[in-house]
């Protein structure tokens, strides 16, 4: 998921401290005295609603932004109508002291594409294009690749939703390493190894980051104007939203809020960057005030006070999926235009975008048919799941839970979906490849109920809503949809709005799972051996020919998985670094090289010290932790992780 002047800080100065953060909770009595205590005139309440139920609201966030070792929270929520409370809770910066204010400014990360679409779509109700335009049409230059072009053209349409085949950004181009954002032909060259159609477009939606540098280009192209100087004349500024702007050559952004991870002791600022970016992706900064306009100007259909940003036809137009081929078959559950829609509420549904950059994580929410709207933003990159919850419960509390009555049509016609399903739409073919044989899930009909069950044995029961879309219990919107490609072959679409399956055997998915997970087995018992090796070595009770042959398939492990904790860890804190040669990216290439050679030397030194070992067992053993050894090597080997060079991908 990525998702008014009233600011009431009610968190203690103590509750929160850069080094050693202990874990308790405030007691109500303190947390409210504190709020009472640290109301200030930057706070204001803009619509009549009572102040104790916002209040309350506010003691519970206080209360989670605690528990989730959050420092600061941005807070927008809106109506149709205006401002109900636009401010923040917690600290923007820890060692200053420094309270989230209406006024704090946030980095909110891919929500940023929501303003990207609004764009495009202006451009298109002026005339410059149309969502039907293929690229080769409008702009032959743009360097991407697409085997079905002659019958599956790239589209506007299909950028706008995700649904070109293109991968997301690579690790190696997600971060500016001198510090400077690109634009036109650059910045599509940069990322042209993600510009590949991997299945028809217009099939399956799969979340691409350059699919949308494409699109801050066209708006290059077609307006004569840089990405954050269109937005800002033709977005930002008609919606009065002066304080926010599309970042760009690192450019220093006066009352920032600090970016932190929390690392289990304490917080560590990370530093800011700059994306490999035309700007049409993740760059927006801005603050709950600024916000607030905007969702109330995106509730009346960006009719605006001095003007329309856009046509209410094409605000319209933003909210309905077009391409995708579960769409074609009815389902408009997925990705629109710069939106997504989230059906995990039990009274409304939401649509919105969700943001995630280094030290931040945002939300954007709105459901134009109720006329209600919030925006949150943290500054330590925490999942902001609990504080939605807290939010929707205050927004939506006036309305009646929703209850939907199954559809009594027989399901036996769903007999031909039954079988396995593989996840067939991974966002990255050589990061997420394990997801194409670990994220399936079985389809059963049972007399008038489907379940399907997934790899981790969870079971979903389906509720027919009508024709071939379904629910599932908890929700009140059809998400899964049973259709059939153009080739007759049955695909499932459901989970997370966007997750596509497509029907395969099952049995030679198993062994593939049975064998890697074999595998980490091996790696295990290596680790094992290794360590016995080192004890029985030093009381002399085997010699350093076995010992070798017992500590080499050890090494193997050790090397990936430093590489895969090395690796995790950079992802999380300091993503530039994967963008250069240095010590940290070398240090992956050749830990990762390390796990295919150390297995290697341990299948050659079993083999010729094979009659020097006289135990069966650890024959046995270590027959099979090398076999399983040389499996992983062999896949990881096909899917570029040995060797790995982050910094050019």
């Amino acid at each position: 998921m990525d998702k008014s002047e009233q600011n009431c800080e009610l968190d203690s100065p103590d509750c929160l401290k850069i080094n050693h953060m202990k874990n308790y909770r405030l007691s109500a009595f303190v947390i409210l005295l504190s709020y009472f205590l640290n109301v200030s005139a930057q706070t204001k309440q803009v619509l009549s609603l009572s102040n104790n139920s916002i209040d309350s609201m506010l003691v519970e966030l206080n209360d989670a932004i605690i528990k989730s070792k959050i420092p600061g929270l941005m807070v927008s929520i809106v109506n149709r109508k205006g401002t109900i409370y636009s401010g923040g809770i917690g600290y923007s910066n820890l060692e200053k002291k420094r309270k989230v204010t209406g006024m704090t400014a946030f980095r909110l990360a891919s929500v940023t594409k929501m303003f990207t679409a609004l764009a495009i779509e202006k451009l298109i109700s002026d005339g410059k294009f149309n969502l039907s335009d293929p690229l080769k049409k409008i702009a032959p230059e743009i360097p991407f690749e697409n085997v079905f072009e002659k019958s599956n053209p790239v589209t506007v349409v299909h950028l706008l939703e995700h649904t070109a085949g293109f991968e997301d950004v690579q690790l190696g181009r997600m971060i500016a390493l001198d510090g400077k954002s690109m634009s036109g032909l650059k910045a599509l060259e940069f990322h042209k190894h993600s510009l590949v159609s991997r299945w028809k477009p217009g099939e399956r939606m799969s979340y691409s980051n350059p699919g949308y540098e494409v699109l801050g280009y066209l708006i290059e192209k077609f307006s004569g104007m840089s990405v954050d100087q269109y937005i800002k004349k033709n977005v930002l500024l008609p919606m009065d939203m002066k304080n926010s702007t599309i970042l760009m050559n690192g450019t220093m952004i006066q009352n920032l809020a600090t970016a932190y991870h929390f690392n289990g002791n304490g917080y560590q600022v990370l530093p800011q960057y700059t994306l490999s970016s035309n700007g049409a992706t993740g760059n927006l900064v801005s603050c709950a005030d600024d916000i607030s306009k905007y969702l109330v100007i995106l509730l009346n259909y960006y009719q605006g006070k001095t003007g329309d940003i856009i046509p209410e036809k094409n605000a319209m137009e933003m909210d309905s999926i077009h391409s995708s081929l579960a769409a074609r078959n009815g389902l408009q559950i997925g990705y629109a235009f710069g939106n997504a829609v989230f059906a995990n509420n039990k009274k409304i549904t939401f649509r919105g975008h969700d943001g995630l950059g280094e030290g931040f994580s945002s939300w954007i929410f709105y459901n134009r048919s109720h006329g209600i709207a919030y925006a949150i933003a943290n500054n330590s990159g925490q999942n902001n799941w609990e504080i939605s919850q807290i939010i929707e419960s205050f927004i939506t509390r006036s309305l009646p839970t929703v209850h939907i009555n199954s559809s009594p049509e027989n399901l036996n016609r769903f007999k031909e979906f039954e079988g396995y399903y593989a996840l067939a739409n991974p966002k990255n073919d050589r990061w997420d490849f394990l997801q194409k044989l670990f994220n399936g899930v079985t389809v059963r009909v049972t007399g008038q109920k489907i379940t399907l069950k997934n790899n981790r044995g969870n079971i979903d029961t389906l509720v027919h809503v009508h024709g071939n879309l379904f629910r599932i219990q908890s929700e009140i919107v059809p998400a899964f949809l049973f259709s059939k490609d153009e080739n007759g072959n049955p695909f499932l679409q459901g989970y997370n709005t966007s997750q596509f399956f497509s029907k395969t055997a099952k049995a030679p998915i198993i062994i593939q799972q049975y064998l890697f997970y074999s595998g980490l087995l091996s790696m295990l018992i290596t680790l094992v051996l290794g360590l016995l090796s080192f004890i029985l070595l030093l009381f002399k009770k085997i010699s350093f020919k076995t010992f070798f042959v017992l500590v080499l398939p050890a090494f193997a492990s050790v090397s990936g998985l430093l590489a895969y904790r090395k690796l995790s860890l950079t992802d999380e804190v300091n993503k530039i670094a994967f963008s250069s040669i240095n010590t940290t990216t070398l240090f992956i290439f050749f830990t990762s090289i390390g796990f295919g050679f150390f297995t290697l030397i341990s299948l050659v030194m079993l083999i010729r010290q094979w009659n020097v070992l006289k135990n069966k067992l650890i024959k046995i053993v270590l027959s099979f932790t090398i076999i399983m050894l040389c499996y992983l090597s062999g896949i990881f080997l096909l899917n570029g992780w040995i060797g790995v060079r982050i910094w050019v991908l």
